[in-house]
């Protein structure tokens, strides 16, 4: 299928990159995996398309606490021995989402954005406290919770572009690992799972399965304080998700596997955290 038409535009700047994208049905490209896609099925069809590939936004930046990665970064670079020693979580993903043409092109941000619910980086990116920078026309800098954005439905707001996520560094003693089960011809995820623990601390993010990707709040609650049961904690969580079916794997059948996802990983984990 062939795209609408379209304008296009590749700014220098960040300002006049956020004052394009004010203009009505304006879309960002970066990557654009996700973008071209949308395109040629004519899920989107934008008046105007704004390519900030011309921004210096190709930034690595870690501190004791966070990793800083910023809008341009492409996702195998967070294959690097630095990434991988300062956050783990993030190679482990990145070795398991797409390919490594994909890889190559593809954006950290830009995933986020995109938000896909069998895509591999916002589960990630919850159980990792993400917090996006945002710029907008009046020029303020705002950072806002991933989480609650992608709760709301909406990761960025009309005229707004993410510079960059903050991701925080793992605590003393933490486990951090990314889990999944994916159709075996197209490599979706039917039902993944990221986990990032330590003592008195739990992050377990979802995502595959469930029409927006979450954060298992009683699963974490359970780990920390060990009352309960687990799988009274995730049938408790799972009566707040929407289960999404398609033509790869029906609702039941990826809500089935995820319950299954998360009680064999929090087992095979818990003996360290002991």
């Amino acid at each position: 299928m062939i795209s609408s038409s379209f304008a296009y535009a590749r700014p220098d700047t960040l300002s006049e990159a956020v004052h394009l994208l004010q203009k009505d049905k304006a879309v960002a490209l970066s990557g654009g995996h996700s973008l071209m896609t949308d395109l040629k099925q004519r899920h989107v069809q934008p008046d105007l398309v704004v390519d900030i590939n011309g921004l210096a936004l190709t930034d690595v930046q870690i501190d004791t606490e966070t990793v800083s990665i910023e809008a341009l970064v492409r996702q195998n670079v967070l294959l690097s021995e630095n990434i991988a020693s300062a956050i783990p979580l993030l190679s482990e993903v990145a070795n398991s989402a797409a390919d490594p043409s994909i890889r190559a092109r593809g954006t950290l941000v830009g995933a986020l954005c995109a938000a896909e619910r069998q895509g591999d980086w916002a589960a990630a990116a919850l159980a990792l406290d993400a917090q996006l920078h945002l710029a907008n026309s009046a020029n303020e800098k705002v950072i806002v919770d991933y989480g609650d954005r992608l709760a709301a439905g909406q990761v960025f707001c009309k005229g707004e572009l993410v510079t960059r996520v903050g991701l925080k560094r793992p605590q003393p003693g933490a486990v951090q690992g990314y889990r999944k089960v994916k159709h075996a011809a197209v490599g979706w995820s039917i039902a993944s799972l990221a986990y990032n623990l330590a003592p008195g601390f739990a992050r377990i993010a979802v995502s595959g399965a469930p029409s927006v990707p979450c954060r298992l709040n009683y699963v974490e609650q359970y780990l920390i304080s060990g009352n309960g049961s687990l799988k009274e904690a995730i049938a408790t969580d799972f009566e707040a998700i929407t289960f999404v079916g398609d033509s790869y794997a029906s609702a039941a059948y990826r809500e089935q596997r995820l319950s299954i996802l998360v009680q064999r990983t929090i087992k095979e984990i818990r003996e360290p955290l002991s």
